[in-house]
């Protein structure tokens, strides 16, 4: 086929590359919590960030905590001293907490924290310090005592403690709440601090904006605020700008994120050094155009210690280019320095998140301190791959690499033209993305150099082909002319696509002595310094045409993997700065049809955005006060002053619980939703705006009921958004009887008993069996001294469902009690005054829970078809709600078995082909003065005991224990002859040795000897994942893969292509195994 051996083995090498370390990154991804309880960063919330294997999140307990907040006192007045105590119920330990104090009904922590053990800590919170306690280490704790001291000043009112508490890294509460303390102070408060992000206006009165999100600038330094509160009745606007500036701070209204078109006010000092302000129009990147102050009265201004501050009236119409009087805008804040009154260029600015809507007050956060959305960023990265690496690459393989593959076809064509015209079409297509992108974001034309270099960019990209498909015969008289335009125009695009990168780098640094640009100029002296080294090479080879280093690596592949290596760089340091994981293509977005049952439990939208944390404009209204068995209510959502919402998400709830009771019935407006059970929730059907929803509520018949609440989250607009807004509570009035269940059906996970005296697990977690037949629940409740266990097992069978203890997440060595053999849904509870016992140990407290559940045959149970592991170890005397892991492996050990399948069955089998049969392909052709095959031998065998060692530490790390059977031991000695193989062969003789074939004969045993020892440790590893004795899936994948290999010998390189293909198919097919264990 014209196609030199050598040339197929090494493209099925670089493909094998890259799927290596396709490999490695997917089969790694472990997260982690924070044992030393460092997370301000959830002070709103309150909510862990812990997630499982690096994909979902664990979701808070649902049934009534083990643990307790005490205070001292019942009632508080302004600088009051509280000691507040958190301590766990019947020797309930925990590991963590986050403590904060807050006023009944609102969610923005108040007073200071102060701690003395060196077990706690303080915590600043939206910039102000030591407004959260929370722990210094993971060590358990049964009790924690802090003081908590009121503010001197404000509004205050009633105030209670909320914690989040952990009892193991998915076993938490949230939401655990302290009796009311209740205010007897003075309803008068000092004026001379006045509230901020804290200002009940906020949100209700006034449009409230600050950086970071609800800072207080009274307390924090590096606060900037601004507020504006407009009337209906009379057009004016009482403007209010907090900041810290050398020169200037101001507040912008503007119909996109970016500068250019904006109304704008600066506070900032005058020629005299005293604070001024000062009406404005900014048309982009130049000064902005002063304007008459016009009509604004009342202007109060002062600077103290750098932070200005001043507030005004304006009675002028806010004007932008597109439009003037309207009321909907986005916020800009900027700040920086002046020069003789003069404003100079800024050194920070803040954008908010949306538009707000002046007469509709609320509290808009930023854009993450970012000035640019995401399909600008996208635009940028397009145009950075385009014009500085593809397109490099295609211009140089045509200009240098011509006679590299020479004779080397492929689709009838060169190789290195094919490898061209990809190249450069890539280019072409990034380039027609980014343009059209950016300019239906735009919608205008923004001005600047900048559009205008990048549409002859465009422009030019778009010839070039097209000349290309004109052109005429190589050997025709003049295609030189073709050959000149096609460089000319080349240079052309290159040249003006380096200047769009530039200016647009300098668009987003808004610094022309940035980083970015700094970067970016060295990115093009590294591709400038790589054209003189190619071009010098090319000049060399034409007065000498045998010149050639490092055998088969011609120079000017060598100085191509040079290049690429420095270009990847810069372009991977550029994409960094841009964000491109978080912002060129992961924009998140909400759910405008209302089907949110995913976070039933939090509550909480996953909109890429922290809840708003001031008090909310909306409100839930039941329309009883009590309640019994069988009752409806009507509950009315609506809007305050006007405030309309697009979305919600209502629950009905026992005071103190999160589990959701009684069932809804809705009108056109709202969907039921199930939440562990059908109509548990409402929520919005589309995004329309909404000022009220009125829907019904149904208490449920039976059960342990209690007083109930209303809880909703509201979505004023995609990102801001207020969760945990209640209703007053509803009194149960109900027979206390109704309390006591039936016992023909056990108690599932929302039996009040479940992480009180019982240790529950469920698949899925939190399910109820009676209404979700897909359920599978046990129940564990033990006697002080574990001589007696009741025991509650519920599941959907053919056969069996049963229990298991365990010491580690695999089976083996467990003692499971299997429950009786019915039809459809299996349902027992019985008692056992057995010992558990495994084969570590006996009579230990703590074990992993396994449910398993499958068919039988004739009395006798078949392997199971359902298996769900607990994430953690539970103690049986210590009662809690564990949750699943949803697979029998935790990552780690997943990433294990990864590693030496690809290390075994992929490098090191082509690395012993290679040295075995594949020695003549490249013939002559070496590399750094070794022959080729040589190279490929030690570099992929390097790997493999690289791999080895990796998933060696890993797997031992993990376990911290010897586990048994044959897979450790097998796996221990292919671990120690993979490293005695590399010492024998550095201590080698010289090939024309008379004793060399002693090393070659130990050197070919060992090899023998690790690659049957490593693929009988994978076959055991696999019976472990598979636990069916050698007849599972994967282990007959296994099997046909080693077959595969007994037909790849000659001819070589056909054969080698074909044996990689084969493998990689099988490869691919066990790592996907593995992941699905």
């Amino acid at each position: 086929m014209g196609v030199k051996p050598f040339t197929t083995s090494y493209s099925g090498f670089m493909n094998f590359l890259r799927m290596l370390l396709f490999a490695l990154l997917s089969c790694a991804g472990i997260v982690d919590g924070y044992s030393n309880g460092l997370l301000s960063g959830v002070c709103g919330s309150m909510m862990p960030f812990h997630q499982k294997n690096g994909t979902a999140a664990y979701i808070p307990q649902n049934v009534t905590a083990p643990y307790n907040i005490t205070v001292d006192k019942n009632s508080f007045k302004e600088g009051d001293v509280i000691t507040v105590t958190i301590n766990g119920q019947s020797g309930s330990l925990f590991r963590g907490f986050l403590l904060e104090a807050r006023q009944v009904g609102q969610l923005i922590p108040i007073g200071t924290f102060n701690v003395t053990a060196n077990d706690t800590q303080t915590l600043s919170c939206d910039g102000v310090t030591s407004r959260a306690v929370s722990h210094t280490t993971a060590v358990k704790k049964s009790l924690v005592q802090v003081t908590w001291m009121a503010p001197s000043y404000g509004p205050l009112s009633n105030i209670e403690f909320k914690a989040t508490i952990l009892k193991s890294f998915s076993n938490f509460w949230l939401n655990v709440t302290s009796s009311t303390v209740l205010y007897n102070g003075t309803d008068s408060f000092s004026t001379t601090a006045p509230p901020v992000s804290a200002d009940p206006d906020c949100g209700r009165t006034k449009v409230c904006f600050s950086h970071p999100s609800n800072c207080d600038p009274n307390t924090n330094a590096n606060c900037y605020y601004v507020a504006i509160k407009a009337t209906i009745d009379k057009p004016e606007k009482r403007i209010e700008i907090i900041g810290k500036a050398d020169g200037y701070v101001s507040i912008g209204f503007s119909d996109d994120q970016s500068m250019g078109n904006d109304d704008v006010y600066i506070c900032g000092k005058n020629s005299n050094g005293t604070i001024g302000v000062q009406h404005a129009f900014n048309t982009g990147k130049s000064s902005p155009t002063i304007l008459p102050l016009g009509n604004v009265t009342n202007i109060v201004a002062a600077i103290t210690n750098g932070n200005i501050n001043c507030s005004f009236t304006s009675r002028n119409a806010i004007s932008t280019a597109s439009r003037a009087s309207t009321d909907e805008y986005y916020l800009m804040i900027a700040a920086g320095p002046s020069n003789g009154g003069n404003i100079q260029l800024h050194t920070n600015k803040y954008v908010s998140s949306t538009k707000v809507n002046l007469l509709s007050p609320s509290v808009v956060g930023t854009t993450n301190s970012e000035d640019f959305p995401p399909i600008v960023k996208a635009h940028g990265c397009l145009m950075l791959i385009a014009w500085m690496t593809t397109g490099n690459l295609g211009m140089l393989i045509a200009r240098y690499l011509k006679g590299v593959a020479k004779g080397q076809c492929c689709a009838g064509k060169d190789f290195w033209f094919v490898t061209h015209v990809f190249l450069m079409s890539l280019s072409i297509i990034a380039t027609a993305i980014a343009f059209i992108i950016v300019f239906s974001n735009a919608k205008d034309w923004s001005g600047g150099a900048h559009p205008v270099l990048g549409c002859l960019v465009m422009i030019l990209s778009l010839i070039q082909p097209i000349v290309a498909a004109f052109r005429c015969d190589p050997l025709h008289e003049r295609r030189f002319v073709f050959n000149w335009a096609h460089t000319f125009l080349a240079l052309a695009i290159k040249g003006l696509a380096v200047a769009a990168i530039f200016t647009g780098l300098g668009l987003l640094e808004e610094n022309k002595d940035g980083w970015m640009m700094k970067v970016m100029g060295g990115f093009v002296a590294w591709e400038a310094v790589m054209y003189v080294l190619q071009d010098l090479n090319l000049r060399a080879k034409k007065k000498d045409s045998n010149m050639c280093i490092c055998g088969y690596m011609k120079p000017e592949v060598v100085m191509l993997f040079l290049y690429l290596l420095g270009n990847l760089a810069f372009l991977v340091a550029l994409l960094m700065w841009l964000f491109v994981v978080l912002s060129c293509v992961g924009i998140v977005d909400g759910y405008a049809d209302g089907s949110v049952s995913s976070v039933c439990g939090t509550m909480m939208p996953n909109h890429g955005v922290p809840a708003q944390s001031s008090t909310p404009p909306f409100s839930v209204t039941a329309g009883k006060s009590t309640f019994k068995e069988g009752d409806v209510i009507t509950v009315t959502l609506s809007g305050l002053s006007g405030n309309q919402f697009e979305g919600f998400l209502l629950e009905a709830r026992q005071v103190g619980q999160n589990n959701p009771i009684g069932t809804f019935t809705v009108t056109t407006e709202a969907q039921t939703l199930s939440c562990n059970g059908a109509a548990k929730a409402v929520s919005h059907t589309s995004s329309s705006k909404k000022s009220s929803v009125q829907v019904t509520w149904t208490a449920p018949s039976s059960g342990a009921l209690g007083n109930i609440e209303f809880v909703s989250t509201f979505v004023k607009t995609g990102k801001i958004f207020w969760i945990n807004v209640k209703s007053s509570a509803a009194a149960y009035t109900g027979t206390a009887s109704s309390s006591s269940s039936s016992t023909s059906t056990p108690p599932v996970a929302s039996n009040p008993d479940c992480g009180v005296t019982k240790v529950c697990f469920s698949e899925p977690n939190n399910c109820d069996p009676k209404t979700n037949t897909d359920c599978y629940f046990v129940a564990v409740q033990s006697s002080s001294n574990q001589s007696e266990k009741r025991i509650e097992i519920i599941g959907k069978a053919d056969g069996y469902v049963a229990i298991g203890f365990s010491d580690d997440q695999s089976m083996g060595n467990v003692t499971n009690i299997v429950t009786a053999i019915t039809n459809g849904i299996i349902n027992c509870s019985f008692t056992s005054r057995n010992a558990i016992s495994t084969a570590s140990r006996a009579s230990t407290d703590e074990y992993y829970l396994m449910i398993a559940a499958g068919s039988s045959s004739g009395g006798n149970i078949q392997f199971h078809s359902n298996k769900f592991v607990s994430s953690t170890k539970i103690n049986l005397l210590s009662p809690g709600v564990v949750t699943s892991s949803g697979e029998a492996y935790p990552s780690i050990v997943k990433a294990h078995g990864c590693l030496m399948l690809i290390a075994w069955m992929t490098t090191g089998s082509l690395g012993m082909l290679i040295a075995r049969y594949l020695k003549g392909v490249a013939k002559d052709q070496g590399c750094f003065g070794k022959d080729f095959w040589f190279v490929a031998h030690v570099f992929l065998m390097s790997l493999s005991v690289t791999a080895t060692a990796i998933a060696f530490i890993l797997v031992f790390s993990y376990a911290q224990d010897w586990s048994g059977g044959a897979h450790p031991v097998l796996g221990c000695l292919v671990m120690i002859l993979s490293l005695i193989q590399p010492t024998i062969a550095a201590f080698r003789c010289d090939p024309q040795n008379e004793r060399r074939f002693i090393f070659n004969w130990a050197h070919s045993f060992i090899a023998l000897g690790v690659k049957g020892l490593a693929v009988a440790a994978i076959f055991t590893g696999l019976a472990l994942f598979e636990e069916n004795d050698g007849d599972g899936w994967m282990m007959k994948v296994m099997g046909d893969s080693e077959l595969c290999r007994c037909g790849s010998i000659k001819p070589e390189v056909a054969l080698l292509v074909l044996f990689l293909l084969g493998n990689l198919a099988f490869l691919i097919s066990l790592l996907v195994g593995i992941g699905m264990a």
